[in-house]
């Protein structure tokens, strides 16, 4: 390999470096739009039980090994959209842990009626 297929082959990764990462912010936009609506959802009907906690540690822990890697690759814009989507999905977790125990609340009461 010369050294002119070297500078080459950088300047033909670079270029596609930058694409993949309008790909990375995309997806992650998406998925930061349907934690979102998720969240909305879940705070108005106060409602969790359609969510499990497997699915939402899952998502969680794919999260935060989606930051490891973007940080490791030094990602700019996949890096702080996989990081917003984490803090949505610890909110998420918190809401469930919340509401959770509040419905289990409600439905002690109408037992004892």
């Amino acid at each position: 390999m010369s050294k002119e297929d070297s500078v080459d082959q950088s300047d033909k990764t670079g270029l596609e470096f930058n694409r993949l990462e309008y790909l990375g912010i995309a997806a992650g936009l998406f998925a930061f739009v349907g934690g979102l609506e998720q969240l909305f959802h879940t705070y108005n009907k106060k409602k969790v039980d359609d969510i499990s906690y497997i699915f939402i540690l899952g998502a969680i822990i794919s999260a935060i090994l989606w930051v490891i890697y973007h940080y490791r690759k030094k990602g700019g814009g996949p890096f702080c959209v996989t990081i917003v989507t984490l803090i949505g999905l610890l909110i998420l977790l918190i809401m469930k842990m919340t509401y959770s125990n509040n419905n289990n609340k409600n439905n002690d009461d109408d037992d004892d009626k």
